[in-house]
């Protein structure tokens, strides 16, 4: 590599063509480099003479070469020489510079990438408040390249290099996808129960109606009876009462009111069986339609937790 040096006083690589050649306007001294400046000569007292740390700057090479700075003069796409530049300076304490060496490293430009030594280097310009390094360092935080993914402490990198005040906030983790499917196996589930006790409530409710209609049926039978157990009964008077009723005649009556009794009997304790039957139903029913609206209410539940997961 041909390094450039136009120090007045300083050594220099130069040949007698550099020397003569017009400095028309080029394009390639317009490209920025990493320029070392020579240190400055300072005087202490009147009897110490002593020349000061180099400087590491950014800049343009015509800039570089007005300054008597020392650059990459042909080589510019070897960073491990730029490294070699900003490195001493990020060692010193130089925010600019240690975030210069966490790119390098971060990038791997002209070294191996290294995310850790590059977080290194952040976190040490971040912490005099450089602003470039503090965004540079939540990238890797968020990423989680060279520390641990960490949101939280990403964001806070962020705000800080913003100027913003810290805040407390946490950080919701999104439902993992083993809990979605867990919810979404358990309103299956739910939804599936739900069907098999409304089949089982249909089933009871039509059971129901029949007996409701069995009911109506044997009622309609018993007043049946009971008309003609009346107009007997009436009969078995009139006859009483007639002189000339035939005797024949009021000993079928006499016999058949007490069949009639008997009869009317058996068809009131199937009666009074089937509205017991009934309001054992309807009491089954109500406990189903119970059973039913609790397991409503679970499944609302359920599907609210698995939008709120969402």
């Amino acid at each position: 590599m041909l390094l450039a040096s136009c120090s007045g006083g300083t050594a220099g690589v130069s040949t007698p063509a550099a020397q003569t050649a017009p400095r028309g306007g080029r394009a390639a001294d317009l490209l920025p480099v990493d320029c070392l400046l020579p240190g400055q000569i300072r005087r202490l007292g009147g009897q110490i003479t002593y020349v000061s740390a180099r400087q590491a700057v950014k800049t343009s090479a015509s800039d570089c070469e007005i300054r008597g700075g020392e650059y990459v003069s042909f080589d510019r796409a070897n960073y491990a020489t730029a490294l070699k530049v900003w490195l001493p300076l990020a060692e010193g304490g130089d925010p600019a510079a240690q975030t210069n060496v966490g790119e390098i490293f971060e990038k791997g430009l002209g070294v191996p990438p290294d995310h850790q030594a590059a977080a290194t280097w952040y976190r040490r310009a971040a912490d005099r408040g450089y602003s470039r390094a503090a965004i540079n360092l939540g990238q890797l935080y968020e990423q989680g390249l060279g520390v641990p993914k960490d949101t939280g402490q990403a964001l806070g990198w962020y705000r800080k290099a913003a100027g913003l005040p810290d805040l407390a906030f946490g950080v919701v983790p999104a439902a993992s996808a083993a809990e979605l499917e867990r919810l979404r196996t358990e309103v299956g589930r739910l939804q599936r129960e739900l069907n098999t006790k409304q089949a089982e409530l249909d089933r009871t409710q039509r059971d129901l109606d029949g007996l409701r209609k069995s009911v109506d049926q044997r009622r309609g039978e018993v007043d049946t009876e009971r008309g003609t157990l009346a107009r007997l009964r009436q009969e078995l008077d009139t006859s009483r009462k007639s002189e000339q009723a035939a005797t024949a005649r009021l000993r079928d009556l006499e016999k058949a009111v007490p069949t009639r009794e008997a009869q009317l009997a058996v068809r009131d304790k199937e009666v009074a069986d089937l509205r017991a039957a009934l309001a054992r139903a309807e009491t089954a029913a109500t406990a189903k339609k119970s059973e039913l609206d609790q397991l409503q209410q679970r499944i609302a539940a359920e599907s609210g937790s698995q939008r709120a997961a969402l």
